[in-house]
């Protein structure tokens, strides 16, 4: 407790005490002198008037205790004078305080629900950053894309300058491809890997142009001279043949086809078609057979079923799976030695025999279907 005691506080004790006992040395002495001399004051018995300035003396220590307090002490001042004021003061500053809490509580509050709002925006700015990124990449993507066929514009341009300065003036206006027609095909092996199937696609594709470049009648000035381009295809046309032969175990069959009419010195917008090359046939297998009896041996007649074994031969071998010629719906042909020979059979088989058509070889669904018929006389009973 003493500790906590400050300088002026001991000096304010110190006072008065000092002044306290001065107050009552002095009114102890007035009373002695009033009851030794037995004076009255206001007609009262001396030992009264002794006890009434006794009391006199300790509310006037009491009033110059506070006078003294309020003079050397302004926090004495401020309690003695101002105590209401500050109380006052007081509960409006804790009245304050509370609002001032109430709102910071209410702060608090909305600032939490701001940072919620904020971190549900940071979170959506973070996805749409995202999505620009992956736009922007795209666009790259496209730029690139565009460039590229920029660049395929101008050497394709550049082609068919080279085309068109290629064919004589005699050949202008020429239909050179009618649209489906074959341009050039091929089997490719499968069950290869990736590099082998690059290399053989590249020469099919080589392959290809050449024939479409001969057709037209182009020919390199000087020899070792880069090839124009007489052919072209989709984008992604190479990129899914690619695939497909990574994917294949068995052949496949390649054709090359035109999309369109294509005149001499154009270049042909073509597509690629691509079967599996299955066997149909193998050699000797029967394609058909027919019994035929005719009421006489007429040449023209025989001449006429030897058109109808070739239609229905043809028939069968595209109904068994092997591809047709797109523009005439053809699997195949005879030599004219094997038109001889099927001529010479059936003139020597009577009005009544058997013909049968057999496969010359392995067919396969590419084709072409090598055939050779058979003509067997019956006997009439």
């Amino acid at each position: 407790m003493w500790e906590s005691l400050s300088t002026t506080g001991i000096r304010i004790i110190v006072t008065v005490a000092i002044m306290g006992a001065v107050i009552a040395c002095i009114a102890d002495a007035m009373g002695k002198r009033i009851g030794r001399a037995h004076v009255r004051l206001f007609g009262l018995r001396p030992r009264t008037n002794a006890r009434i300035l006794t009391v006199l003396g300790g509310a006037l220590i009491g009033v110059l205790s506070v006078v003294t307090l309020a003079a050397t002490s302004n926090t004495a001042r401020v309690a003695l004078f101002k105590l209401e004021t500050i109380t006052a003061q007081i509960k409006s500053l804790e009245k304050e305080r509370n609002m001032i809490s109430e709102n910071l509580q209410k702060s608090k509050a909305e600032v939490d629900r701001q940072n919620k709002i904020i971190t549900s925006l940071d979170e959506k700015i973070a996805v749409a950053n995202k999505d620009l990124m992956a736009a922007k990449k795209e666009v790259d993507e496209l730029n690139d894309s565009k460039n590229k066929l920029a660049g395929e514009v101008v050497k394709l341009q550049k082609n068919t300058k080279i085309l068109r300065d290629g064919i004589t003036i005699m050949r202008q206006g020429e239909l050179l491809y009618r649209a489906g027609e074959v341009v050039y095909a091929g089997v490719m092996r499968g069950n290869l890997r990736h590099k082998e199937n690059n290399i053989q696609l590249d020469w099919f594709m080589t392959s290809a142009n050449s024939a479409a470049l001969t057709k037209a009648g182009i020919e390199p000035k000087n020899p070792g001279d880069p090839m124009p381009q007489a052919i072209a295809f989709q984008n992604e046309t190479l990129g899914r043949a690619l695939d497909e032969l990574n994917l294949a175990k068995n052949d496949k069959f390649f054709r090359v086809r035109a999309l369109t009419n294509v005149m001499a010195g154009e270049i042909s917008p073509c597509t690629l078609e691509i079967f599996d090359n299955v066997l149909v046939y193998a050699n000797g297998t029967t394609l058909y057979r027919q019994e035929y009896n005719i009421r006489k041996n007429d040449s023209r007649v025989k001449e006429n079923i030897m058109m109808e074994l070739l239609t229905n031969v043809n028939r069968s071998a595209v109904a068994a799976g092997v591809l047709p010629d797109p523009i005439s719906g053809n699997v195949g042909g005879m030599t004219a030695d094997g038109v001889l020979k099927i001529t010479s059979q059936l003139k020597g088989a009577g009005k009544h025999f058997l013909v049968a058509a057999k496969a010359d070889g392995d067919i396969y669904t590419s084709g072409p279907v090598r055939i050779k018929f058979n003509v067997e006389k019956i006997q009439e009973e």
